[in-house]
């Protein structure tokens, strides 16, 4: 009997949804907007009946799920299992800072996921497209909902104030690809793309150097997150560049790892400045420049700082000021 032909992800995927446009991709895969076609016939059945173009459009952002295609080479199914499992976990399942996983297929060479679509942009998008400068308490309330965030992936945390753990047997777990491409911005600062995490199982054999590695990522990520929050304020408060930083010679990222060169600061306008910072906005760069340079070596240490960070960021964000980033959909 002759086997029936492979299918792609892709098309086995088509049988039941519609793609409707791309969103991104990434070394293990790429993300698509859908609507299951159950839904679509379901609407647009109401929608010849008796319905408006509003509420037409409603039931339609209702219904839109994101789909994960993983790559050829990711296809022996390690990705998709560890992000699955990962999102599967009870304590960061239908949690508002982590991305809600909606289902999965995996069979040969056909494996996707979907998760819920947040309506609105990502935090590379803000900074690359916004030229007017961002409220510093804005500021503030978006380094606070990414933190939040990982000490929810770290260690289970649901409440930075008290910093409890979840249980002390909540698994080992670093995000490992800390950009601002991973946050989306809808009413809250989302995680997404768990394809990089990874679990550190002490019960297992290993490496003598796997425990110091471990550490090492963690305190990575929120490195990462100091250097996140200095490249919005850096690039919101000055603009864009009009040339080659000649100090320490970046080109894309607009905005120099370290604050005090002067070269990043060559307006379209003027000579090489550096700009005058207010005693708010000087505790703002500390604070990045702690999370990026830490030397936390124990778990112990991480946490005191970010009890620390996370007790400032409370009392100096704000989220009621206005910003219109357009919505994608």
């Amino acid at each position: 009997m002759e086997q029936e032909p492979q299918i792609s992800s892709e098309e086995h995927f088509r049988r039941s949804h519609r793609i409707i446009k791309f969103l991104a991709s990434g070394s293990n895969g790429s993300c698509h907007l859908t609507i299951a076609r159950d839904d679509l016939d379901r609407i647009r059945t109401a929608y010849q009946c008796h319905g408006s173009r509003d509420k037409l459009c409603s039931n339609l952002r209702e219904c839109l799920v994101v789909v994960k295609f993983y790559t050829p080479h990711s296809l022996d199914g390690f990705d998709l299992e560890n992000e699955v499992a990962l999102l599967e976990m009870p304590v960061l399942r239908h949690k508002p800072q982590i991305t809600s996983l909606i289902n999965f297929f995996r069979e040969d060479t056909c494996q996707w996921m979907t998760m819920e679509y947040v309506p609105g942009s990502t935090l590379t998008a803000l900074v690359k497209n916004c030229y007017q400068h961002i409220h510093l308490g804005l500021q503030w309330h978006i380094a606070l909902q990414i933190a939040n965030a990982l000490l929810l992936f770290h260690w289970g945390i649901t409440d930075s104030e008290d910093m409890t753990p979840h249980s002390k047997h909540y698994p080992k777990l670093t995000y490992m690809d800390m950009h601002g491409g991973k946050f989306l911005l809808g009413f809250d600062v989302v995680l997404s793309d768990f394809g990089r995490s990874w679990e550190y199982d002490e019960s297992r054999p290993h490496d003598p150097d796997t425990p110091g590695r471990f550490r090492a990522c963690r305190r990575q990520d929120y490195e990462k997150l100091g250097c996140m929050m200095q490249k919005i304020f850096v690039t919101t408060k000055v603009g864009k560049v009009n040339s080659i930083c000649k100090h320490c010679g970046c080109s894309t990222c607009r905005a120099c790892p370290d604050f005090n060169c002067k070269g990043c600061f060559r307006v379209a306008s003027g000579p090489s400045v550096r700009p005058q910072l207010s005693v708010e906005e000087r505790q703002f760069l500390s604070w990045a420049k702690k999370l990026r340079r830490s030397v936390a070596e124990t778990e112990e240490d991480l946490a005191a700082l970010l009890k620390q960070f996370t007790d400032v960021a409370r009392t100096q964000q704000r989220w009621d000021v206005p910003l219109i980033m357009p919505s994608e959909i």
